[in-house]
């Protein structure tokens, strides 16, 4: 019991992340409707029994009513060694260093601030109950799409998906993506 929490501690802390700023544009693009798992080489540089989830923040900046948000705008490594391209669909990664599969619930949840009316409907993932191969890790596409006639958006607002292992028992723990959002 101790252990698992220790390796989950030492996950979370593992996981920080350079900013990094998704492309807005007022055109709406389509996601490719599949979720497609990332090369082994690339998953787990720092061992062999680590599971989480990147980025864990993700800024986005001068977005606005009518836009929508779903591909990279510039390049990112981050510091656990995973690679999003420019031009690639906005997304988190769940890796899962366990010798099983594992499957996961992805839940929408508040941030610590300003989250305007209806937000939910604003945002969509491919799968919301992805199933992750052993040793292996799978992007999950993320949407942001604001309709046009929406209004009272506040300047500065925040939510987090949340990413929970299933089968964890009494104790859970949760990984956090934050997206920090400023409007125009």
């Amino acid at each position: 019991m101790i252990k698992n929490w220790l390796v989950a501690l030492l996950s979370i802390a593992m996981l920080g992340l350079i900013g990094c700023e998704p492309v807005v544009s007022a055109t709406p693009t389509t996601l490719t409707p599949t979720v497609e798992p990332m090369a082994t080489t690339q998953i787990i540089p720092w061992g062999n029994n680590v599971s989480g989830v990147t980025p864990s923040k993700v800024n986005i900046s001068n977005l606005h009513a009518g836009a929508t948000v779903d591909t990279w705008q510039g390049d990112l490594t981050t510091d656990t060694g995973f690679v999003y391209k420019r031009g690639d669909p906005m997304c988190f990664t769940i890796y899962n260093g366990n010798a099983e599969s594992q499957s996961y619930s992805v839940e929408l949840d508040n941030g610590d601030y300003g989250q305007p009316i209806g937000y939910a409907k604003w945002i969509s993932v491919t799968t919301w109950n992805p199933i992750v191969s052993a040793k292996s890790a799978m992007n999950v596409p993320v949407r942001i799409s604001i309709p046009q006639d929406t209004t009272d958006i506040p300047k500065q607002w925040e939510f987090r998906i949340n990413v929970i292992a299933n089968g964890q028992g009494n104790i859970q723990y949760a990984y956090s993506i934050r997206f920090l959002v400023s409007m125009r």
